[in-house]
Order: structure tokens, then sequence, then C-alpha cells
């Protein structure tokens, strides 16, 4: 069996909201990225939507805008792998035990 390889992997990102963005070494990050809508079938090229991202040390969570009410997927960070994309500026981001996947790019 083929072992697979791992690729190093980086993320820019650039605001698209006001709200300021927040980062505390080993406890908590909070950006903006957006996220390709795979489930769009209808659209040849798929549309990227903002959404803001907060990764804590338990959970990842995606959010539509940065006001909080609005959760679309949160993940527990044990269950988290990330895979590059055939896109160069995202990654991919699954949850082992639901199965979802989601593609997060640099906005």
């Amino acid at each position: 069996m083929e072992e697979k390889k791992t690729l190093p992997m980086s993320v820019k990102t650039i605001k698209f909201s006001s709200k300021p963005w927040r980062y505390e070494r080993c406890i908590l990050i909070e950006q903006d990225v957006d996220i390709i809508m795979e489930d769009l079938k209808q659209f040849k090229n798929k549309p990227r939507i903002p959404h803001r991202i907060v990764m804590n040390n338990q959970t990842f969570s995606i959010f539509e805008n940065f006001d909080h009410n609005t959760v679309q997927f949160t993940f527990k960070n044990k269950y988290v792998e990330v895979e590059n994309s055939e896109y160069p500026d995202c990654i991919l981001l699954s949850d082992k035990r639901s199965k979802v996947t989601k593609k997060l790019c640099t906005v």
C-alpha cells in the first residue's frame, strides 16, 4: 500500500468584514475566509462566499458572517482533517465523523 504524503500548507487570508480579527496564541483564532459553494450544482464555476471562521482549542466553527448567531458548521478539532485542494489558495477541511467537507479559500 502506498503511503500518502502530506505537504506543508498555509492559507493567506484577507479581511472582508469590519470586525477585527482575533488571535490568541494556542487559544483562539478568528478571521475571514471564502467557502466554495460546492452544493450549488447549477454553476460551472462555483461561487465563493465570504464566511467567518473561529478556531479555539476545542472546536473549528464556520459562520455565515461575523455574527456568532449565524453558525453554519462546527467541528471538534480532534475529528478535523485538513488536505490540499486543487486550488492553490484553498484547503479542504473535513470532519472524520460526519463526513462533511468544506473548501476554505483566501478572500
